[in-house]
């Protein structure tokens, strides 16, 4: 980009073009202030008030079992502190909020020196081109860490993101306008800006591969397990699949603080897609099904199998009353209602019920929502 016509003449223009400048880069990192002093805090609260002293020594153990065994006699919950301050800790945001602030303060001086030059060249000049870009990619960074912010979703990566989306603008957003008229060359520069990095690979690989007339394609699988679950939505789904869980089994494994702090996704919430996929993990994609019967998640079939033993317990006990026999035979019928919606023998639908509820994720689960003695059954 020339030097020429972007500069504003004499020392009081440098003065109100630096003054400019830092006032977008302070808007610019108004969101992360936010997050880092504000937001930050009231994310790892949400994960401490659910995570008490027995739920977080299970959590500990089935994903940090080995900083578990070599904690001595320091306590399950001032471990966690520790460990979620190593992984997730605010440090993390130093480096890319260097990057970002540098590139966001010397672009939007440019921008707003060529504007205020009274762009003598107009928006279909190389200069007013990567302008719009920039532009346009300033109003992508702002905008989405507010969104990030008010979802409680920011982390460091995408301070990294914001940093990258920043520094290529100009040459992806010019390189991108070649093949708009000259006339619009600025609209679509802004808006191209403006588009997350991840749409703007799929058009380059597309213009690039008609280009050279290679034909690539990249065929979409409509198949999608998570879609299928109960509460989850093609936005929720795509965002999980962005952070590299694009299956049940998957789901059923992986760390669920950490799946919410990436996703942004209440840990309840998390919380509850795991209960789910951790049924589906052992009875399959027809376990779906099952919700109308309140037995579709782990945390629902482990419950229902300390109340069948209890009721039944309770029947073949010597002073049984008619009452105890009724409540068994509606758990037994229930039972059954479940084993024709999964096609299989009733004896069979008890025994993949008794494995979900004996599986350590779900005991984890059931430790969070009723303590942590409530789910041995």
């Amino acid at each position: 980009m020339s030097m020429e016509g972007i500069l504003l003449p004499g020392v009081w223009g440098q003065v109100v073009l630096g003054a400019a400048a830092l006032f977008a880069t302070i808007l610019m990192l108004g969101p992360f202030t936010r997050y880092l002093t504000v937001t930050w805090l009231a994310r790892y609260s949400e994960f401490r008030n659910r995570l008490q002293d027995g739920a977080v020594a299970l959590y500990l153990q089935h994903f940090w079992r080995q900083r578990y065994d070599r904690r001595g006699d320091q306590a399950a919950g001032p471990l966690f502190e520790t460990i979620f301050y190593q992984t997730f800790g605010r440090r993390f945001f130093i480096v890319p909020l260097i990057f970002l602030t540098v590139a966001t303060f010397v672009e939007a001086g440019l921008t707003i020196g060529y504007l205020g030059n009274s762009l003598e060249k107009g928006f279909g000049s190389n200069n007013g081109v990567a302008v719009a870009a920039i532009a346009g990619a300033y109003l992508f960074v702002v905008s989405n860490a507010i969104l990030l912010v008010r979802q409680r979703a920011l982390s460091s990566f995408d301070a990294y993101n914001f940093a990258l989306r920043m520094v290529v603008a100009a040459p992806m957003g010019m390189a991108l306008s070649e093949v708009a008229s000259p006339a619009v060359g600025g609209l679509v520069a802004f808006g191209l800006g403006a588009f997350p990095l991840e749409e703007l690979n799929k058009i380059l690989r597309r213009l690039t591969s008609a280009k050279l007339n290679s034909g690539e394609q990249r065929p979409e699988t409509g198949d999608d397990d998570l879609v299928k679950m109960v509460g989850v939505t093609v936005r929720i789904s795509s965002t999980l699949m962005a952070e590299g869980v694009d299956s049940a089994q998957m789901l059923a494994k992986i760390d669920p603080v950490l799946l919410s702090i990436r996703s942004g996704f209440s840990f309840e919430f998390i919380l509850d897609l795991v209960s789910q996929a951790i049924a589906w993990s052992y009875v399959g994609a027809k376990v779906i099904g099952l919700a109308p019967l309140s037995l579709n998640t782990a945390y629902e079939m482990n419950k229902f199998i300390a109340d069948f033993d209890a009721a039944r317990a309770r029947a073949a006990a010597p002073g049984a009353t008619a009452a105890d026999r009724t409540e068994l035979a509606a758990l037994l019928v229930r039972l059954r209602d479940a084993a024709t919606l999964l096609a299989i023998a009733p004896e069979s639908a008890e025994g993949d019920f008794r494995a979900v509820a004996r599986d350590r994720y779900t005991q984890f689960v059931v430790a969070i929502y009723d303590g942590p003695n409530a789910g041995e059954a």
